[in-house]
């Protein structure tokens, strides 16, 4: 996929993912595990996170806080716009699960200090480097920048916005012009009466939520269809 493709791809991603298709591009869900209209599982209830509003959301821009050089770079620092290296938080690294309300099978996303993977429920892999761009560099002549468009392919713009108090990694395409991308966060759920840790799929401003991921296959396909009541999701009336 060039970043032409990709960049069309994330503008059409939302709207794909609740017919229940599988897309290959990062910031979206495979899946639409969450995003069913009803579910007569049970609701549950949490604190925190991505709750429901009817506020705006005000953003923010909020710098890493791990432990780690947020000035790395590799070989491509300074090439179309690359300012280095993102760091992924801590907590969000390692590997999610999750699947639409109908599937036999599970899809992944893995997230490494400064990677994004994904894997599909038909075993398709997509990986990608998450870095720091000048936003200078995103303009519309560089969709017809062949070289451009081969060297970044993998390559995903990070940044980090701060909605209601949460805050998210989001991605999207190197050279996007339009459009959020995908954010992800992790958060907290109460399942079969214990607090899981959940990771959180969200796309547009206002951090709609398209899907939920869970640490083991067998959760995600236990909760599949599933909706909870403190998430606003995609599939909401306004």
């Amino acid at each position: 996929m060039n970043a032409k493709k990709l960049s069309l791809s994330l503008l059409m991603g939302a709207t794909l993912m609740l017919a229940g298709c599988s897309i290959n591009i990062p910031g979206f869900s495979n899946n639409s595990s969450n995003n069913s209209a009803t579910s007569s599982s049970a609701k549950a209830t949490s604190s925190s996170v991505s709750t429901k509003s009817s506020s705006q959301n005000t953003n923010s821009q909020a710098a890493s806080s791990d432990d780690e050089d947020e000035n790395a770079t590799d070989s491509n620092y300074g090439k179309y716009g690359n300012a280095g290296l993102a760091i992924i938080p801590k907590e969000m690294r390692g590997t999610w699960y999750s699947a639409s309300e109908n599937s036999s099978s599970t899809s992944q996303t893995t997230f490494g200090a400064h990677s994004m993977s994904q894997v599909e429920s038909n075993g398709d892999q997509y990986n990608y480097t998450t870095y720091k761009q000048d936003q200078g560099s995103v303009n519309m002549n560089n969709y017809d920048d062949d070289d451009m468009s081969s060297t970044t392919k993998n390559w995903l713009s990070v940044t980090f916005p701060v909605i209601n108090g949460t805050k998210w990694v989001r991605t999207q395409g190197w050279n996007q012009i339009a459009g959020y991308g995908s954010s992800y966060a992790v958060h907290y759920e109460t399942i079969n009466g214990k607090k899981v840790q959940v990771l959180l799929v969200s796309g547009g401003a206002e951090s709609q939520i398209m899907g939920v991921y869970y640490r083991s296959a067998s959760l995600a396909m236990q909760q599949k269809g599933v909706k909870y009541s403190d998430l606003h999701y995609i599939t909401d009336a306004n």
